[in-house]
């Protein structure tokens, strides 16, 4: 296997692994996680969609992030960084 084929595959095998963790979410969690970080909204933007007060939306997308890195096997930082800004097609 050449060098290329092996990072495509564990860039396949990466995705992958998100899909399931971000499916394994709370429909809450897939929620704030996809406005926020797939959407680009901001946190007073979620707080009107979704009906709750900034300070909930801020709660809920660190709970969420804390849930998929550990999912992920990756330690869960207090200041993660966001996923990025477009969901692959199997999600």
């Amino acid at each position: 296997m050449s060098a290329v084929q092996r990072q495509s595959s564990e860039e396949s095998a990466d995705v992958d692994a998100l899909a399931k963790a971000f499916a394994d979410l709370s429909d809450d969690y897939r929620e704030v996680l996809s406005l926020a970080d797939w959407e680009g909204m901001s946190i007073a933007e979620i707080a009107v969609v979704l009906g709750c007060s900034a300070n909930a939306v801020r709660i809920r997308l660190h709970r969420a992030r804390r849930r998929l890195a550990r999912a992920l096997g990756r330690p869960a930082t207090t200041c993660s960084p966001p996923l990025p800004r477009h969901a692959p097609e199997s999600i």
